[in-house]
């Protein structure tokens, strides 16, 4: 056991931040990783640490690795950006393809976007190639395309994210896509949707009411001043089947899927 007697008096006292492994001339300080209690060192036990001594203090007990950390030797390190642990852990696990971490001391991995594969630090996504997607599963990284026909996988974007300006598209698996539907009110050719300009196609509002064209569909305008009618919703039923009539005419050659919506104001 260690003592340190004061100067000039003859009484000792253990002191609670030192220790000796004996035949020493003085006590040590308590070593990182180990308790100190009654001049005696303990190590602590795998997957658990101890905080260190202050000038008057040292903890006598180990505390087991929480979420986060990895603790070896008695002492805890924080995981890094790119890894993370579950707790009572020597070392933090990297994450795996597909997956990041950018903050420190965390307990799990995160999935990186469709379109993008995590670094190889693992500490953030990165855009796929062009020719190459990836779903966003957080399962692998990105997958070289094999059709150039059928959804054509687009540069830095995954092939099948739908938006207002992009068909949707589905992975079915093996290199194989489906094309979904454009958004209503829009016409695409397989990747990307434009809209329906339904006033140029076809005058859709009756009589001399005003067509104005809105991204999706068409808005009829009130009767002008001086004239009447019953449409001044600008919903013109009677002309609807004459314009998908001409629609449908104007978009014979083509293949592609649309879908036209109109709207009333």
């Amino acid at each position: 056991m260690c003592g340190r007697c004061e100067n000039g008096t003859d009484a000792c006292d253990r002191s609670p931040t030192e220790h000796s492994f004996g035949a020493q001339s003085e006590c040590s300080p308590c070593l990182d990783g180990w308790i100190c209690k009654d001049g005696y060192a303990t190590p602590c036990a795998n997957y658990t640490y101890v905080l260190g001594c202050n000038d008057t203090y040292c903890p006598d007990t180990c505390t087991h690795c929480e979420e986060g950390y990895a603790c070896r030797g008695g002492q805890r390190y924080i995981c890094l950006p790119g890894t993370y642990s579950k707790g009572s852990v020597e070392f933090c696990t990297i994450c795996t393809e597909g997956l990041y971490q950018d903050e420190p001391g965390q307990s799990e991995c995160k999935k990186c976007p469709a379109g993008y594969y995590s670094s190889k630090s693992k500490d953030r996504c990165n855009a796929c190639d062009v020719g190459s997607y990836s779903v966003g599963d957080g399962k692998v990284g990105c997958i070289a395309c094999t059709s150039t026909t059928e959804c054509p996988c687009m540069g830095n974007k995954a092939c099948f994210e739908a938006g207002d300006s992009r068909a949707g598209c589905i992975n079915k698996g093996s290199g194989s896509y489906e094309c979904l539907d454009c958004p209503a009110g829009f016409i695409g050719d397989g990747v990307t949707c434009a809209d329906i300009d339904e006033c140029a196609l076809h005058h859709p509002c009756w009589n001399t009411s005003a067509c104005i064209n809105t991204v999706p569909g068409y808005q009829c305008l009130a009767c002008p001043y001086g004239y009447t009618g019953t449409y001044e919703d600008g919903l013109a039923w009677n002309n609807t089947v004459r314009v998908f009539e001409l629609i449908n005419q104007k978009l014979a050659p083509h293949r592609n899927r649309f879908a036209l919506t109109l709207m009333s104001v």
